[in-house]
C-alpha cells in the first residue's frame, strides 16, 4: 500500500513526530509490541481551552474538581473551565487548583445569534485578569436575565454595539475570544463569522481548530488549512490568529 504521507513536505521535527504516530498506530492496531512509549517524543506544553463540567447539563459529565485533578495528573500547563454561559464550576475548580498550585483559566462559551438569517456561532471567552472576569460575569448575567430560566440569549450586537447602559462591555474587554467553527463548516458562514470576530475583538480573536481525525493527521490538517498556497481559502486575509488544541496524550485516541 502506498504511503500518501511521504509526499508531504514537512519540517524535520514534524517528520520525526509523524514517524512516531505511524509506528504507534501500527503497534496499537496490530499488536506488534506492548504499550507505546511516549518518553522519546518531546511534546509541547499543553493547555486545554475548551472544557465542560457537569454544570453544562447533558454535555459535561465530570465535577470541576475532578477535571482539574485529571489535568494535573496529565501534566497540563493550564486548564480553562468553559461551561455554557455559566461560571458555576469556578469555585470548585479554583479550590482544587490551589491544592496543586495549578494554573486555572476562567472562561465560558456561548451560542451567539447573528444579526441576519445566518446560523448561530459558537465562541469561547477566556478572562485575562480580574477586570475580564468581571466583564464575563456581567455579560453572562445579562444573557440569563433576558431569557427564560435555564436558557440565555446573546446576540452579535451585544459585543459589537451594545446599548448605552452596557457600552463598557463593547468588545468584551480583557478577555480572549475563540471562534469554534461548526462541523461541517460552511466557507461562506465561516468567512462572515471570522471577519466579524476580527473586527469586534481586534488582536484578541483566535480560531479554534479541533482535532477530528487521527492524531497523525494533525500536521496534514494544519498544512492544508493554513498554507498560503491554499487557494480554497486565503487565511492570510483574516486579521485573526490561529490556535490549535489537541489531546495531551495522542495515543489514547488510536
Amino acid at each position: 500500500q502506498s504511503d500518501r504521507f511521504s509526499r508531504l513536505h514537512l519540517p524535520a521535527d514534524a517528520q520525526e513526530r509523524l514517524q512516531f504516530f505511524r509506528r504507534a498506530r501500527r503497534e496499537h492496531l496490530f499488536g506488534l509490541c506492548g504499550p507505546v512509549n511516549l518518553s522519546g517524543l518531546h511534546l509541547p506544553a499543553y493547555a486545554e481551552l475548551f472544557c465542560l463540567s457537569n454544570f453544562t447539563f447533558l454535555h459535561g459529565a465530570s465535577h470541576a474538581e475532578e477535571l482539574v485533578a485529571r489535568a494535573v495528573k496529565l501534566n497540563y500547563s493550564a486548564l480553562a473551565v468553559t461551561d455554557e454561559c455559566s461560571l458555576a464550576a469556578v469555585v470548585r475548580a479554583h479550590e482544587e487548583a490551589k491544592k496543586h498550585d495549578f494554573r486555572l483559566i476562567i472562561g465560558s462559551y456561548f451560542r451567539v445569534e447573528p444579526e441576519d438569517s445566518c446560523p448561530a456561532m459558537t465562541i469561547i471567552a477566556l478572562a485575562q485578569n480580574r477586570e475580564g472576569y468581571g466583564n464575563l460575569s456581567e455579560i453572562i448575567t445579562m444573557a440569563r436575565t433576558r431569557s427564560a430560566k435555564g436558557t440565555y440569549l446573546l446576540k452579535q450586537e451585544d459585543f459589537a454595539a451594545p446599548s448605552k447602559e452596557m457600552a463598557h462591555l463593547r468588545g468584551l474587554p480583557d478577555c480572549l475570544l475563540i471562534l469554534v467553527p461548526d462541523y461541517p463548516a460552511s466557507i461562506k458562514d465561516f468567512s462572515r463569522q471570522s471577519a466579524w470576530m476580527a473586527a469586534t475583538f481586534p488582536l484578541r480573536a483566535w480560531l479554534g481548530l479541533c482535532l477530528l481525525k487521527a492524531p497523525w493527521m494533525i500536521y496534514i490538517n494544519a498544512t492544508s488549512v493554513l498554507s498560503p498556497a491554499n487557494t480554497t481559502y486565503q487565511w492570510s486575509q483574516l486579521a485573526m490568529f490561529a490556535c490549535m488544541y489537541a489531546r495531551a496524550n495522542p495515543c489514547k485516541t488510536l
